[in-house]
């Protein structure tokens, strides 16, 4: 898969997340917020294995899932800091926020995501050899 191709559906997965989260979809359907967050990891590491890919980085494939997993789980914290900085200074509705239980599933299914995505890189790389 292409960088082009992840960058589209990074755009897309946020213009839902804008939708879902303005219409409160998420409060309606709960189990929405936890899709988007595995396809969100599922593109953050699509992103960051296309563009070690292009580097033509040769890793081993322990430090691949690394890599791909780790990086997708620093952009899952950021956004939980995201969610919480909006909670907290500028809607104070506790719009996006549902507690440790539900940030802790979010990034859960950021990195279950990742791990995928991770995985399918390597199954290819090891198909193509």
């Amino acid at each position: 898969m292409s960088f082009r191709l992840f960058l589209i559906s990074a755009v897309i997965i946020q213009g839902a997340n804008i939708v879902f989260t303005s219409n409160l979809i998420y409060q309606e359907f709960w189990f929405l917020d936890i899709i988007m967050h595995f396809l969100g990891g599922c593109i953050v590491a699509g992103l960051i294995g296309t563009l070690l890919k292009k580097e033509g980085g040769k890793l081993r494939p322990h430090m691949f899932i690394i890599w791909l997993v780790g990086g997708t789980a620093i952009v899952g914290v950021s956004w939980e800091f995201f969610e919480w900085t909006l909670d907290h200074f500028i809607f104070t509705q506790g719009t996006f926020m549902g507690g440790l239980d539900d940030t802790l599933l979010d990034l859960l299914m950021d990195m279950a995501g990742g791990l995928l995505i991770s995985t399918s890189f390597l199954q290819r790389r090891i198909i193509k050899k």
